[in-house]
């Protein structure tokens, strides 16, 4: 039950074209401030079949990556396979997409979930609500700012994401706090995620890990040898 409370949440950042309309369409699930003087998320989030992410997790020191497979339909939503592995690992699915008003992730409990905003202005925040089978998402985006970061792969300029996520379920309320480092054209440079019931401080959730090497466009970042699976 844990995976089914937590899977929309666990994955980084690999984003795609023209799913059309959503089931949980943001005309009618998000508030807004101001967003004069915004950045365009989409542009940190490159996709193309082909694509390919090699990440190293900090909490249990392994390797795994994330390559865009192909092209489907899912619910009718025009996107990617994205296929995720862990080294010498059974490999997984999962199917997102993007469009004028954000990136979004498949769950087959939820439809369509908004992982990021289509803009936003640094200092200012987006409000968003996913409503599933086993209760809501409320997702509450920040835009930090910019941090440069050192990575295996080389150092980049990224802008901060913070998500602040509550979910409700009928087995309580789950506390999450998740932050990303996005690079202009590359994509996901760093990721933490941790999630707490709120009722105690049992850590029920936790990931951490940062860019080792990627191939965007056929760009090389980071060590070739990793990207040879």
């Amino acid at each position: 039950m844990k995976k089914l409370f937590l899977i929309a949440l666990l994955t980084l950042s690999l984003f795609l074209e023209a799913c059309g309309t959503l089931s949980n369409d943001p005309s009618s699930n998000t508030s807004y401030n101001s967003f004069s003087n915004s950045y365009n998320l989409l542009d940190y989030f490159p996709l193309d079949v082909g694509d390919k992410w090699i990440y190293k997790s900090h909490l249990h020191n392994l390797v795994f990556g994330k390559t865009i497979l192909n092209q489907t339909y899912i619910d009718g939503k025009y996107s990617y396979i994205i296929i995720i592995y862990i080294i010498n690992e059974e490999n997984e699915k999962e199917y997102w997409c993007k469009n004028s008003t954000g990136i979004y992730f498949y769950d087959k409990y939820c439809g369509w979930i908004q992982i990021a905003p289509a803009t936003m202005n640094i200092g200012n925040n987006y409000s968003y609500t996913a409503y599933c089978n086993y209760g809501t998402f409320n997702i509450k985006f920040i835009l930090l700012g910019k941090e440069q970061i050192y990575t295996p792969a080389e150092y980049f300029d990224t802008l901060k994401l913070k998500k602040e996520i509550i979910i409700n379920t009928n087995k309580g309320k789950i506390l999450c706090t998740n932050y990303i480092n996005l690079a202009k054209n590359v994509g996901c440079i760093k990721e933490s995620l941790s999630c707490y019931y709120s009722t105690t401080d049992y850590l029920i959730f936790e990931k951490n890990y940062t860019l080792l090497a990627a191939n965007i466009t056929e760009t090389i970042y980071g060590n070739e040898t990793y990207l040879i699976k």
